[in-house]
């Protein structure tokens, strides 16, 4: 329920209780992690892109999305859709 998120190397998150959120991967602490949205979620990373192209991606309400580090990148490796912003 926060505005703002950095990871810490949980494996789940819900996201839920406000109108959007924005969460950092954090790619000193996590290296797998699911987030379940109940609302709009910017998802952006600490260090380097996601998949290679983007600095970050948006996630609307009832979307989940899986991601793991590799190489210090991160990749979505499952999604149930995604609305992608590349900046």
């Amino acid at each position: 329920s926060s505005l703002n998120y950095l990871t810490d190397g949980e494996n789940f998150i819900l996201v839920k209780g406000i109108d959007e959120c924005h969460i950092i991967l954090n790619n000193q602490t996590t290296e797998h992690i699911i987030i379940k949205s109940l609302t709009n979620v910017r998802i952006s990373c600490s260090e380097n892109k996601i998949d290679e192209d983007y600095m970050e991606i948006l996630i609307g309400k009832g979307t989940c999305v899986e991601f793991y580090l590799l190489e210090n990148n991160w990749y979505i490796v499952s999604s149930d859709g995604l609305k992608l912003d590349q900046s």
